[in-house]
Order: structure tokens, then sequence, then C-alpha cells
């Protein structure tokens, strides 16, 4: 959802409808792109991606990963103790 904050005295213009509108579409556009890249990785289509499946697909992709890097890499993302990585996008 987008903040409309170029609402003057007379309302919001047609300019900045038109820059407005391609901030939202640009948002919807990175949102349906996170969703599809989540989706690619969460191969058992749970809901969440953990770290066989995170390094399974880098693996398919021609990143070979060693335990200890995935680790690091889900330390760094910040999955807390569940080991898994969520996305709530719409």
């Amino acid at each position: 959802m987008c903040v409309w904050f170029f609402l003057g005295p007379d309302g919001l213009d047609y300019d900045n409808f038109l820059y407005l509108l391609d901030l939202c579409m640009k948002k919807q556009s990175k949102d349906a792109e996170m969703a599809a890249m989540f989706k690619a990785f969460d191969t058992d289509k749970n809901g969440y991606i953990d770290s066989t499946e995170l390094q399974t697909t880098m693996a398919s992709l021609g990143m070979t990963l060693t335990s200890d890097d995935v680790k690091q890499m889900m330390t760094e993302i910040g999955v807390g103790n569940s080991g898994r990585i969520y996305y709530n996008g719409e």
C-alpha cells in the first residue's frame, strides 16, 4: 500500500498521481519477485525455507555450500531458534 504524501490544497495533481502509481507498481513487482524467489527455494511448499532447502537450491544454481556456509547464512539472515526462513509478503 502506498502512502499519499503529495496531496496539496487542491488534491492530487496528475503528475504526482503518475509518480505514485509508478511507485506502487514497482513495489508490487518487487513483492511478486520476492514471493517467486521464496517459492523457488521452498521446494516442499510448507511455507518456510530450512537449511537443507537453502543448500540444495543453491547447489542447483551452481553454488556449492558447506554446512558451515549455510549455518552462517542462516545466522546472518536472522532466522532465530526456528532455523527457518519465512516470507510474509502478499
